[in-house]
């Protein structure tokens, strides 16, 4: 038999239901129930007016509208609150919480009064408040303002993110850092521990001195010391510096060339001087010391009555001397001026001056009579010579006379003889010399005698004279006093004639 071909389809016109050639599929917004007859009926999808499909089996509802959710879109989708079965745009609303805008509506749910007025927001993980307009502990933002949002806080799990201490809630800047760490987000080793603070998280303590350095390199550990410290751990002072425990570093010692070494105290700073040499570096001589060198400073040389005390030009040696004295120990007075014991140079008048002129002159012949009498032995002895000589002449004298009577040779002996005589006559004229300078010793002991005599006399009147005069300046010391002690005026009298009796006393010292 041939095939018979068909020349066309059949097309059913299927109610409204229904789709398909065969009207065998539910149509779009319906789907299959399984009661009725042959293969069940279509019937309208039920998603409460919020969408327009479901699926064609189950007859759950897809692509719900309105802000809506559930398999028949009969619930508000999170953050909305209202009614979903009443149908119709509106029937779920945003939870203005802390805003009614879908940027800013933080909010699981909310309760509102039938007036519209919120009640309560119940607000997604990450934000608390009343109205969620704030970010809870371990997260941070800006939820009030436009677009802003709260986000977790990232601190590489080094700290408690649940302690509202633990992040910043505006900047989300981490605090409260664990486990030796430090950094915004925690992310590195503490100062003075050194590690990895991310992955290994093993943040050890560093083995620096903390006085004697800057920093511990928080990777590795390494030390940086402050200027002039040094060691592994910066726990010293360099060579020739001092001061580490003002934990800003050391500072050079700089001693000075009287310095026994160039390493001062550790502590103070002071270098260790020459002897003489003073001052933090031993740049300087002490008071009383003069002539700065490496070997250090000289003790000045002042007489102590004469001078300003001990202290002497540093560099020249010169002792600062009291008024009328002089010379670079201050040992001797100036013109005018006289030392007194213990009173130093004192101004004297002419009178005084007259006096110790007179001494002056006393002295010159004390000095010439002293040669004289260094001379009196060898002439002395030169006489008594001569005297010996004269005595055995004058013996021999008649032996020569018989001797000559005898002799045939008359002629020489007379002319010995004459000899005789003249050695005679000599001796007699040195005789003679020799009694005057006897003469002449004894009028100049006599006259010694006299001025040993006058110097007694001076000498007696010159300490009598010092008496007066420390008596006097006693006197006007104590008058002074008493006038500074504000004496009575009845006794103002009494003063004025001690005063008086004092001036008579001196004028008394003067016609001496």
């Amino acid at each position: 038999d041939s095939p018979i071909t068909a020349t066309s389809v059949e097309y059913c016109e299927c109610p409204a239901p229904y789709s398909g050639p065969s009207c065998q599929y539910c149509a779009h917004g319906y789907y299959r129930v399984s009661s009725g007859s042959y293969l069940g009926s279509c019937v309208p999808c039920n998603c409460h007016g919020h969408s327009g499909t479901c699926d064609p089996d189950t007859g759950i509802c897809t692509d719900c509208q309105h802000n809506t959710e559930g398999e028949h879109c009969e619930r508000c989708v999170e953050g909305y609150y209202g009614n979903a079965t009443r149908g119709g745009p509106y029937a779920c609303l945003a939870c203005p919480c802390p805003y009614a805008t879908p940027g800013n509506n933080f909010a699981v749910s909310c309760e509102v009064s039938e007036f519209g007025i919120l009640q309560k927001c119940n607000c997604k993980s990450g934000y608390t408040g009343d109205r969620c307009e704030l970010c809870d502990a371990g997260y941070y933002g800006e939820p009030e303002r436009h677009g802003g949002k709260c986000e977790t806080c990232f601190c590489n799990q080094n700290n408690d993110l649940t302690d509202p201490g633990a992040c910043n809630p505006v900047t989300g800047d981490c605090a409260l850092c664990e486990k030796n760490t430090d950094g915004r987000h925690c992310e590195y080793c503490k100062s003075w521990y050194y590690g990895d603070a991310i992955e290994a998280k093993n943040c050890t303590e560093c083995t620096c001195n903390q006085c004697g350095s800057m920093e511990c390199d928080n990777k590795i550990g390494v030390c940086n010391c402050h200027p002039m410290v040094e060691g592994k751990n910066c726990d010293k002072c360099a060579e020739n510096a001092w001061g580490f425990d003002s934990c800003h570093g050391c500072r050079e010692c700089h001693c000075g060339v009287a310095a026994t070494n160039s390493q001062c105290n550790h502590k103070t700073g002071q270098c260790a001087c020459m002897p003489g040499a003073a001052g933090l570096r031993c740049e300087r001589c002490e008071h009383g010391y003069w002539d700065y060198s490496p070997q250090g400073c000289k003790k000045c040389d002042c007489e102590a009555d004469l001078s300003m005390g001990t202290v002497c030009d540093v560099k020249t040696g010169q002792c600062h001397c009291q008024e009328g004295a002089s010379g670079p120990r201050c040992d001797t007075c100036i013109d005018t001026y006289l030392r007194i014991p213990k009173f130093g140079c004192r101004f004297c008048d002419e009178c005084v001056h007259a006096l110790n002129k007179e001494l002056d002159g006393y002295d010159i012949q004390v000095e010439v009579l002293n040669t004289t009498l260094g001379n009196v032995s060898s002439v002395a002895l030169t006489g008594a010579r001569l005297n010996r000589i004269q005595k055995a002449v004058n013996d021999l004298d008649p032996a020569v006379d018989t001797i000559i009577s005898i002799t045939s040779e008359e002629s020489e002996l007379k002319d010995l003889k004459s000899k005789i005589n003249t050695a005679n006559d000599n001796a007699s004229s040195v005789g003679i010399r020799a009694n005057r300078t006897n003469d002449l010793l004894n009028a100049s002991e006599e006259k010694l005698k006299n001025v040993f005599k006058n110097l007694d006399t001076l000498r007696t009147d010159a300490q009598d004279l010092r008496s007066v005069a420390k008596w006097v300046i006693d006197g006007i010391e104590q008058i002074t006093l008493t006038f500074e002690r504000s004496t009575p005026v009845e006794n103002r009298e009494e003063l004025i004639n001690e005063a008086k009796k004092l001036l008579e006393d001196i004028k008394e010292v003067d016609k001496r």
